[in-house]
């Protein structure tokens, strides 16, 4: 089979503690934006910390905020692959919280514009 080249795009917390794997990914990929969580991705007990927090201590809410709020990226990259189905399983291994925002075909030779002026041509799914 012979592969092809995708513009992907999806949504992640990118968070360690919620299993992605960040250190060991090799293919380049950008964050792009955000979307908040509902409850700003906070359990019950961190919700009723922040109300009360809120009430007694601006310096503190906002402290428990950064340390304990979390919200979605979205993410893109430029992949060359076999398949849309091998990407999105490389992307859950490195990902597992993921969710597809788009993928698009590309002719071979096409490079991501001036916005990623970085763009290293690491387009392998594989290291």
């Amino acid at each position: 089979m012979t592969k092809k080249r995708y513009w992907v795009s999806w949504y992640s917390g990118g968070y360690e503690d919620e299993g992605c794997k960040l250190d060991s990914i090799p293919f380049q990929y950008w964050w792009t934006g955000s979307r908040s969580r509902p409850d700003e991705g906070m359990t019950p007990e961190q919700i009723a910390e922040v109300a009360r927090l809120q009430d007694e201590d601006e310096d503190a809410y906002y402290a428990f905020m950064d340390a304990n709020s979390k919200s979605d990226g979205t993410a893109c990259a430029l992949i060359d692959a076999e398949s849309e189905d091998e990407i999105w399983q490389v992307i859950s291994y490195y990902f597992p919280d993921y969710e597809v925002r788009f993928i698009e075909g590309r002719d071979d030779d096409y490079a991501p514009g001036d916005r990623f002026s970085d763009f290293e041509n690491r387009t392998s799914l594989y290291a």
